[in-house]
C-alpha cells in the first residue's frame, strides 16, 4: 500500500495532506501540495511505489482538487459560524442593554447626545425641505463646514436638503466644504473622507474641487521631503494592497465587483499630494534615525535625548521642540526618560523640561492633591493615604504621624467657610512662594469659587465634587514656558513646530487583532449588521469583504496619521524607529501587506555606502554608534536666544486672612468699647 510518506515532501506533502482532510482538518493546503496539482510533482526519486502513484496520478489529481473545493467551502462555513458564536451572547446584551437604555431616557425625558444625529435623520427622510431646516434656512443663506474631512455619513445626509437649498437659492458660491481628505484620522468616531472626495462633488456637480497646494508652514527642504516620501509610501503600499485584492479574489474569498470597488484606495486618497514651498531658499532639515536592536534583541530606546541636545545646540528653545507620539503610553515614556536624565544631569546646559497633556490636568499636580490631602485630614485626621501625601509634599518621612500643633490647625480649617480654607491652607504653608506650580495653585481657586457659587459649598462636598470631576480638568499653559511638547499625533493636529521628533514611527497598519468589526455577512440581509472579531478567518468567511475593506482602511488610517504628524514641522523633522522593522531598500515578497510604517519608509529609501535616494532627492548617510542617520537637507543653525527668563515678572498669587480683615459689630457693642461716653455713642432719642 501506499503511505504518505511514499509522496514528495512527506508529512507535508499530498498524502499527509489527504490524511488530515480526513480527519476534519479544513486547513489550506500548502506550497507543495499545490505543487502536487500544478507541476505533477507526487514523488521523491528514492521512492518506493513510485509506479503505483503514478497509476492513481489523474484521479488523485482530479479527486484532491475537488476534496480542496469542498474543504475550502466547508471552511468559509466553519469560520462564519465560529465568528457568530464567539459574540452572540455580547450582541444579545447589547440589545438588552439598549432598550433598557432608552427606557430610562423615556423616564427621565432626556435625550442622548449619540442619538440626535439619528432622530434628524428620521425627521428629513424623504423630506426636500424638512421643517427642521426652513428657519435655519431662511435666516442663513451661506454656508461654511470646516473639518470636512471628518464628517460622517448620517452627518452628511443630514446637512444635504439644508445645503441643496441654499445652493438653489443664490446663483454664487453658498456653500464652502473645507478639509483634506489627507488629514482624516477620526474613522473611529465616524469620520468617512470619501464624503468630501467623491460625494460632496457629486452631488454639487463639482468634478474638480479647488485645492490649495502652496504651504506656508514649513521650510523647502521639509516640504519636498515630504512630497517624496508620502508619495513613495502611498505607492507602495497601494501596489501591495492591490496585489492582495486580486489574491483574494482569485481564491474567490471577495467577489470581482468588490476587488474593483477598493483597487486604488490609497491612491484615490492622495491626489492632490503634492504641495509647493512659499519659501524658496534651500533651508530645513529631515532625518531619519534607524536604531539599533539591544543585546537581547529588543530595540533599545530612540536617540530623543541626543537629538533635542544638537538640536538646542544649533540655537533652538525647548519651546520649539515637539515630541510627536501614537499612543499616550509612549508620551509618558518618553516623559520619564526626560526627566530622569534631567535628574542624573543637573549641570547639563540644556532643556529637558517636559509638557503633555497629563501634566496640564489638574488632578496630576501635586500642590492640588496636597491642598486635597489637608482638607482630607481636616476632615478626618487619621485618613493614612491623606497622610502619606501630606507629608511627601512636604518632605516628611512617610509614615510619620501628624503633630499635635497641625492636628489642631487643621481642625480649625474644618470649622472655616470653604474659600477661607483655601486661603489659610494657602499661607499656613507659604504656598504663593512655589512659583512653578503658581498655575496650577490659580486654577485650583477658580474652582472653589466657581463650586462656592454654584451651590451650598463647604469641605465634604468639595472633595467629593473634586473626585468626581473636578480633578479631570485641565488648565491653559502659557506659551511663554520654556519646555518641551510631548503629544499625541492626534492632538497636533492643526499645530505646527519649528522642530518635531517622532521617535516610535513604527506604529502598526493593519487593524488590531480581535479588535470588533461591524460587518454585513456576504448573502445575508436578514442577518443584519453584526458585531466580528477581526482575525484571519474573517477573511475566509462570509464576512470576508468587510475584512479586507478593514484591513485597506486601516492602513490609509495610518498613511493620513503619518501624513499629519510629518506636515506638523516647520523646519526640522526627525523620524525614528528600531531597525527590527526593516531595512532601507529591503524587497518586499511576495503580495505580503506591510506591517508597519516604519516597514513602508524603509522600502522607499535606495541605499549606497554614503549616499541615499528618495524619488528625486539625495542626502547622506552616516554611521554612528547604534545609529544610522539619513539626511536630507542641511541642519538649521539659529542664534542664542536672550535668556527670556530674566526681567520677566514671576507669577504670584496673593492669599489673605479673611478673618483679619473682617469684623462683625452689633450696636450694644458700642456701650462696653472704650469711648462709650461720648456723645457720638449716645444712644438716639
Amino acid at each position: 500500500g501506499i503511505d504518505p510518506a511514499d509522496f514528495y515532501q512527506g508529512g507535508k506533502g499530498a498524502g499527509a495532506y489527504i490524511a488530515k482532510l480526513a480527519e476534519g482538518d479544513l486547513k489550506e493546503p500548502n506550497s507543495y501540495v499545490s505543487k502536487a496539482l500544478s507541476e505533477g510533482v507526487w514523488y521523491t526519486k528514492t521512492c518506493p511505489n513510485r509506479d503505483a502513484i503514478d497509476s492513481i496520478a489523474d484521479k488523485l489529481h482530479d479527486g484532491l482538487s475537488e476534496v480542496i473545493d469542498l474543504a475550502a467551502t466547508a471552511r468559509h462555513k466553519e469560520n462564519t459560524v465560529n465568528l457568530l458564536r464567539e459574540n452572540f451572547r455580547n450582541f444579545a446584551l447589547l440589545t438588552d442593554l439598549q432598550e433598557k437604555i432608552y427606557e430610562v431616557a423615556r423616564e427621565e425625558n432626556i435625550l442622548h447626545i449619540s442619538e440626535i444625529n439619528v432622530l434628524l435623520s428620521k425627521l428629513i427622510a424623504g423630506n426636500d425641505t424638512p421643517f427642521i431646516f426652513e428657519k435655519t434656512g431662511n435666516h442663513f443663506s451661506h454656508f461654511m463646514i470646516d473639518e470636512f474631512q471628518d464628517t460622517s455619513i448620517m452627518q452628511w445626509e443630514n446637512f444635504i436638503p439644508l445645503l441643496n437649498n441654499a445652493v438653489s437659492q443664490s446663483g454664487g458660491t453658498p456653500v464652502m466644504l473645507v478639509g483634506d481628505v489627507k488629514q482624516s484620522i477620526y474613522r473611529w468616531r465616524g469620520g468617512d473622507w470619501t464624503i468630501l472626495s467623491q460625494k460632496a462633488p457629486a452631488e454639487f456637480g463639482v468634478p474638480h474641487p479647488e485645492s490649495l497646494v502652496t504651504n506656508f508652514r514649513s521650510l523647502r527642504n521639509v516640504v519636498e521631503f515630504n512630497n517624496a516620501m508620502i508619495k513613495s509610501v502611498t505607492e507602495t503600499d497601494n501596489e501591495s494592497l492591490n496585489l492582495m485584492l486580486e489574491s483574494a479574489v482569485e481564491k474567490g474569498s471577495v467577489s470581482s465587483d468588490f476587488g474593483v470597488e477598493m483597487k486604488n484606495s490609497v491612491n484615490n486618497a492622495y491626489i492632490d499630494l503634492r504641495q509647493h514651498p512659499d519659501k524658496q531658499e534651500d533651508a530645513g532639515q529631515v532625518t531619519i534615525r534607524i536604531y539599533d536592536k539591544g543585546e537581547d534583541g529588543k530595540p533599545t530606546v530612540p536617540p530623543v535625548i541626543a537629538t533635542i541636545e544638537e538640536v538646542q545646540a544649533r540655537g533652538f528653545e525647548p519651546r520649539d521642540i515637539a515630541i510627536l507620539v501614537r499612543r499616550n503610553t509612549e508620551g509618558k515614556q518618553i516623559a520619564e526618560m526626560l526627566l530622569k536624565h534631567k535628574e542624573e544631569n543637573p549641570s547639563s546646559v540644556y532643556g529637558y523640561d517636559v509638557i503633555t497633556q497629563e501634566a496640564l490636568v489638574i488632578g496630576t499636580a501635586a500642590i492640588c492633591n496636597f491642598l486635597l490631602s489637608c482638607m482630607k485630614l481636616s476632615v478626618n485626621t487619621e485618613d493614612a493615604i491623606s497622610r502619606t501625601v501630606y507629608n511627601r509634599y512636604l518632605a516628611l518621612p512617610l509614615n510619620e504621624g501628624l503633630r499635635a500643633d497641625e492636628t489642631e490647625f487643621l481642625s480649625q480649617v474644618r470649622l472655616r467657610p470653604l474659600e477661607e480654607a483655601f486661603e489659610t491652607l494657602v499661607m499656613h504653608y507659604a504656598l504663593s512662594s512655589r512659583h512653578d506650580e503658581i498655575s496650577y495653585l490659580q486654577a485650583f481657586h477658580e474652582q472653589i469659587i466657581s463650586f462656592a457659587n454654584s451651590r451650598i459649598a463647604d469641605i465634604p462636598l468639595f472633595i467629593q465634587w473634586w473626585e468626581d470631576s473636578g480633578r479631570k480638568e485641565s488648565i491653559s499653559m502659557s506659551s511663554d514656558i520654556n519646555a518641551i511638547t510631548i503629544d499625541t499625533i492626534h492632538r497636533a493636529k492643526g499645530l505646527g513646530y519649528k522642530v518635531v521628533i517622532m521617535p516610535y514611527t513604527n506604529w502598526d497598519m493593519n487593524p488590531k487583532s480581535n479588535s470588533v468589526v461591524w460587518s454585513q455577512a456576504a448573502g445575508d440581509k436578514e442577518l443584519g449588521t453584526y458585531p466580528v472579531r477581526y482575525k484571519k478567518t474573517m477573511g475566509e468567511s462570509a464576512f470576508a469583504e468587510d475584512f479586507f475593506r478593514e484591513l485597506i482602511m486601516s492602513h490609509i488610517d495610518n498613511l493620513h496619521l503619518f501624513y499629519v504628524a510629518v506636515t506638523r514641522a516647520k523646519e526640522e523633522l526627525h523620524i525614528m524607529f528600531p531597525q527590527t522593522v526593516g531595512n532601507p531598500g529591503k524587497k518586499q515578497k511576495g503580495h505580503k501587506v506591510y506591517g508597519s510604517i516604519g516597514d513602508l519608509i524603509a522600502k522607499t529609501i535606495e541605499t549606497g555606502s554614503d549616499k541615499v535616494a528618495l524619488g528625486s532627492l539625495t542626502g547622506e548617510k552616516l554611521l554612528e554608534e547604534e545609529v544610522t542617520t539619513i539626511r536630507f537637507g542641511k541642519p538649521v543653525i539659529h542664534k542664542k536666544q536672550a535668556n527670556k527668563d530674566e526681567g520677566r515678572i514671576r507669577m504670584a498669587f496673593n492669599a489673605y486672612d479673611i478673618g483679619e480683615r473682617i469684623r462683625l459689630k452689633v450696636k450694644s457693642q458700642r456701650y462696653f468699647d472704650d469711648g462709650a461716653g461720648d456723645d457720638r455713642l449716645t444712644p438716639r432719642a
